[in-house]
């Protein structure tokens, strides 16, 4: 068995570079691999027609030869399992995959890292075609039958980051995405309580923007300056929108970096790592206690990385196994 995740930015190195650990699989650290611009420009408009209208099959191979997985080491007596998150299965058309699949024998693993309501028409059509389908979120998992997966994340990106001075009683970074009212909310709250914070929101359109002498507007921010911040204060705050209700980024960032965790996400109880003692979860703003905010502690989530990518390959490395068997069975 091999496995290969598609990886194109610091955050998905974050999230899956430990899969480097296992002798079974390797993150690719970019879609596309290195050519002549040029010729890269031109492949990537013939993608976009791809994916639009039918092409012929020689076409599609010469477009889509610069895609990393194009390159990959295939081994036709072995099960090649293709890992593609939500956000990255945009990126190919529907029949590159499917040549791939007819091809390699290419199995594919897909893992939602956004809940299932909000996904394009792409990921759905191969979620149709996966092996394994994996969620963060347990109602999308009770209701589409997916595999239960708390988040994806290595925590020896953080080990870097950790035991950073602290500026900060609490830290807030992260973009608006349709809960600019929550989030000004607690701002008031927090403004108001006399604590030190950093309150960032990302995105948001300047005739939106309130108190923009207090909060810092911006435009996205880069993945390793979020963390390093963060690093900074006592707390975390995580806010949710009332579409999600799965384990976030945020979530694993406080407890690699032992920092105490403030969240609206009531289902975060349902973690193994979850301890009410750096935990606190608040319902409205004016239930956020900020002394506990404040006080600094010895603080130790006892993680056992049960949020490691290499949890996953387990998952799928005992699928593949299964399978094996249940065709040795029928032999």
């Amino acid at each position: 068995m091999r496995c290969w995740v598609i990886g194109c930015e610091v955050m998905h190195r974050a999230m899956w570079q430990d899969v480097e650990l296992s002798n079974e699989a390797e993150y690719v650290d970019g879609i596309f691999v290195s050519i002549n611009p040029i010729i890269l420009k031109i492949k990537k408009k013939l993608i976009e027609v791809a994916k639009k209208i039918w092409l012929p099959k020689f076409i599609i191979k010469y477009a889509c030869s610069c895609f990393t997985l194009d390159h990959l080491d295939y081994r036709l007596d072995e099960n090649n399992y293709i890992i593609l998150t939500d956000n990255r299965v945009g990126w190919y058309p529907l029949r590159y995959l499917d040549l791939l699949k007819k091809r390699y024998g290419v199995k594919y693993v897909l893992v939602y890292m956004n809940p299932y309501s909000v996904s394009s028409e792409a990921v759905y059509a191969l979620q149709e075609r996966a092996e394994l389908v994996f969620s963060y979120d347990r109602r999308d998992c009770e209701k589409h039958n997916f595999e239960y997966l708390p988040t994806v994340y290595s925590s020896s990106f953080l080990k870097k980051y950790i035991n950073r001075e602290k500026t900060w009683d609490l830290v807030y970074i992260g973009g608006e995405n349709g809960r600019l009212n929550r989030l000004i909310g607690c701002f008031e709250q927090i403004d108001k309580s006399g604590i030190k914070y950093k309150f960032s929101i990302i995105g948001t359109d300047k005739e939106k923007q309130r108190y923009a002498d207090k909060i810092c507007y911006s435009t996205p921010v880069e993945y390793e300056k979020i963390v390093e911040q963060e690093s900074k204060s006592n707390t975390i705050l995580e806010v949710l929108s009332d579409k999600q209700m799965g384990t976030t980024l945020r979530a694993l960032e406080a407890v690699i970096l032992n920092k105490k965790f403030l969240t609206n996400n009531k289902r975060i109880v349902d973690l193994p790592f979850y301890n009410p003692k750096y935990i606190q979860i608040f319902d409205n703003p004016e239930e956020i206690d900020f002394e506990f905010v404040k006080r600094e502690e010895n603080i130790n989530y006892h993680y056992k990385e049960e949020c490691s990518p290499i949890r996953l390959i387990e998952k799928i490395h005992e699928y593949d196994r299964r399978v094996k068997n249940e065709n040795y069975d029928h032999v």
